[in-house]
């Protein structure tokens, strides 16, 4: 039984952390390169500017609008929303779909910062960053020490969007972003009946 319980503790700790580290990702402006050397830059200043956040105490309005802002600025939200919703995306208008992106930005901020304090003392390493078919995406692995766990790598996956940097998805394990993401909106939308407006309204107040 305690074995039992110790390995969910460690699968909910590790999608926690996909949840920290896409944070990471999107927490620095450093312009990205296809040299992994400078990509290896901004994982570091990346880990500098949540270091800095945590140990500045930030209010909890100020972290969740910084980190919307930083998914507007620094993921490939589009990407990232339609597969989450997966086949609805197709029947929503061009308005639903962006009020649609508006409400999961937001719904990932307050989702993904209210477990910033989980990980205050971690440290990261990164182990290779490459490019990828053509220079067009990247991968950065990096591997994640916390206190009385073993380190496990951690696979960022970026897109390359008119010269800037765009990250799709994250890999802890066997654990991956955008199908965690997928079957909670999934579960979700079975919950609202299949109505994706209904939809909207849970995702929208579901970490307030």
């Amino acid at each position: 039984m305690l074995m039992i319980q110790r390995f969910a503790r460690i699968q909910k700790l590790r999608k926690l952390l996909i949840l920290t580290i896409i944070l990471l990702a999107l927490s620095t402006s450093i312009g990205f390169s296809k040299t992994p050397a400078l990509a290896t830059e901004v994982v570091e200043e990346a880990i500098q500017t949540v270091n800095y956040m945590l140990n500045n105490d930030f209010p909890k309005a100020k972290i969740h609008a910084g980190i919307e802002e930083m998914f507007i600025n620094f993921s490939d939200t589009n990407y990232i929303g339609r597969v989450a919703l997966g086949r609805p995306w197709q029947t929503l208008s061009e308005k639903q779909k962006r009020l649609f992106l508006k409400i999961f930005q937001r719904y990932l901020a307050e989702k993904y910062a209210s477990h910033f304090p989980k990980f205050i003392g971690g440290k990261y390493e990164v182990i290779q960053a490459r490019t990828t078919r053509n220079d067009q995406t990247y991968e950065i692995v990096t591997t994640m020490y916390l206190t009385h766990e073993p380190p496990f790598p951690i696979y960022w996956h970026l897109v390359n969007i008119n010269e800037q940097p765009r990250i799709r998805n994250i890999i802890v394990d066997d654990l991956n972003l955008l199908v965690l993401e997928k079957k909670i909106l999934n579960s979700l939308l079975e919950q609202s009946g299949g109505n994706v407006n209904v939809l909207m309204k849970k995702l929208k107040f579901r970490y307030r």
